[in-house]
């Protein structure tokens, strides 16, 4: 008898003491942080508050049979992919990277900080047309297949301080580049 009464306290047990020998459930994960808009500069199109205001001839979005829909670039002797964004803070960026590939032949391109419109200079570096010399990173690229290119922006001359407004991605020679596509432009944290 006394194993009947107890079997029925079991079944009158309040709700609440019964959650407790439950596990608790793993509570519902918190919704994803927004996406950095201006960290994404440029993928299948561009993004928001992201421009074109190359010299070279361009086409974004380029349907080549990939994925990337990149832009494609063609570049007479040191013209660019400019894309350009009213100017921000680089405070919470650490570089910028991208996929490169060359058709028709090896390519040589920079990539340089804009600041207010204007390459970053190196120093009192001087060119050959008496300008400043861009701060930059060249970057051979070889047909065959994406080249992953990824700029700490310490090598651009692009500090903590800096508030930037755009990046050149320049034909390096002064005669034709071969056919550049560009995709898959970050800026990276």
């Amino acid at each position: 008898m006394k194993s009947l009464v107890a079997a029925a306290a079991l079944l009158f047990v309040p709700a609440a003491a019964m959650a407790q020998a439950t596990p608790a459930q793993a509570p519902a994960a918190a919704p994803a942080a927004a996406a950095d808009p201006i960290a994404n500069i440029y993928d299948k199109a561009l993004g928001a508050g992201w421009e074109n205001m190359s010299s070279a001839k361009t086409e974004l979005s380029a349907d080549i049979g990939s994925a990337h829909m990149p832009i494609r670039v063609e570049a007479q002797g040191y013209q660019a992919l400019y894309l350009h964004h009213a100017p921000f803070s680089a405070a919470p960026y650490r570089g910028i990277s991208m996929l490169i590939q060359a058709v028709g032949g090896e390519a040589e391109v920079r990539v340089v900080g804009i600041v207010n419109g204007k390459p970053i200079p190196n120093g009192a570096r001087v060119g050959a047309d008496g300008q400043p010399e861009p701060r930059m990173k060249v970057v051979k690229v070889v047909p065959g297949g994406w080249t992953k290119v990824q700029i700490p922006f310490d090598q651009l001359g692009i500090g903590e301080g800096t508030t930037i407004d755009g990046f050149w991605v320049q034909n390096n020679k002064s005669e034709p580049a071969p056919h550049l596509y560009v995709a898959d432009i970050m800026l990276d944290r």
